[in-house]
């Protein structure tokens, strides 16, 4: 398919949309917050992927 890339959008892409800042600001989700608690999920998933394959 030229000149039409698809990809999926970045967590970056997500959190910089305009509906999902109301919606996040209407829940009282603080951004930084939210960035830690996926950067820890992603940290122990990756550990225990990681102690899977041991």
């Amino acid at each position: 398919m030229i000149g039409n890339e698809r990809r999926e959008p970045t967590l970056d892409d997500l959190l910089n949309d305009p509906i999902v800042q109301i919606l996040m600001r209407r829940d009282a989700v603080e951004r930084w917050k939210l960035e830690e608690m996926i950067a820890r999920v992603s940290r122990n998933r990756r550990a225990e992927a990681d102690r899977l394959a041991a």
